[in-house]
């Protein structure tokens, strides 16, 4: 008796399954496949005066270099709000957010980790010029 119960049972589940699988579009296939790699590749996602997401490991990298060769500001700082904020995700979900200042008609330009607001980071001027050009400013 409970072996027929189990056989009715997966019977039943099995109908119920292939039911949910119903074939997708080639177009409906690439547009997921294109959102699962955006979410598990690494990402540099800005927001504030303009909001975008970057995807390609050159645009990326311009970013990073940015953040690594800037030098750091002596003293604590109080500072005018930022007016971009930056997030580098990498492809295991890892964040490291900043607070940007770039500007319009200024050469320079600052980057502050979000976890030390105590400390900022003057940003080299060819890197300002590459970021700027990255935001279209």
């Amino acid at each position: 008796m409970k072996k027929g119960f189990i056989i009715l049972s997966l019977i039943i589940c099995s109908l119920l399954f292939s039911g949910c699988n119903q074939e997708k579009t080639s177009e409906a296939v690439g547009a997921e496949n294109k959102k699962n790699t955006q979410e598990t590749q690494e990402k540099l996602k800005i927001t504030g005066e303009v909001n975008k997401t970057f995807y390609e490991e050159k645009e990326i990298k311009i970013d990073r270099d940015a953040i690594h060769s800037a030098e750091k500001i002596l003293g604590i700082l109080d500072v005018a709000k930022n007016n971009f904020e930056i997030s580098l995700i990498d492809s295991d979900g890892n964040k490291e957010t900043y607070f940007l200042w770039l500007r319009k008609g200024y050469s320079g330009g600052m980057i502050m980790n979000i976890e030390d607001t105590h400390t900022g980071y003057t940003l080299q001027e060819a890197d300002v010029v590459r970021l700027k050009e990255l935001l279209n400013m």
